[in-house]
């Protein structure tokens, strides 16, 4: 075997087990991000064919002063996720300044401003 043909053989091998160039990955033009999955999708489309709205359910055993106090906090602990985000830990920056009310004050406006860039 002549060595170009041993080169083509080694470029050949590379391109099908590694189709991507160093420090890309994955297929660039797939699903978009946030897209749903076919499974997903046929589930959708069960509980629709069957009239079953989850929300509504937990929203229903939440309001029903009948059901167990238990039954009632979990379904309103699922319900939650729904409507407020989960929280993220602010990090407190110091440098030196010690004071807790100080340090508080520039957590709380870097908050503001993280809300305002959320909603604006």
């Amino acid at each position: 075997m002549t060595i170009k043909k041993a080169a083509e053989k080694s470029k050949e091998k590379q391109r099908r087990g590694k189709p991507f160039k160093k420090g890309q990955s994955g297929n660039l033009s797939g699903r978009p991000k946030g897209s749903k999955n076919y499974k997903t999708l046929a589930f959708e489309e069960r509980l629709e064919s069957l009239g079953c709205d989850p929300l509504k359910v937990l929203a229903t055993i939440c309001n029903n002063e009948r059901e167990e106090t238990n039954l009632r906090l979990a379904a309103a602990k699922e319900l939650v996720g729904y409507v407020y985000p989960k929280r993220k830990s602010v990090e407190l920056e110091h440098k030196g300044d010690l004071n807790l009310e100080s340090a508080l004050q520039k957590a709380h406006q870097r908050l503001k401003e993280s809300r305002q860039n959320v909603n604006g």
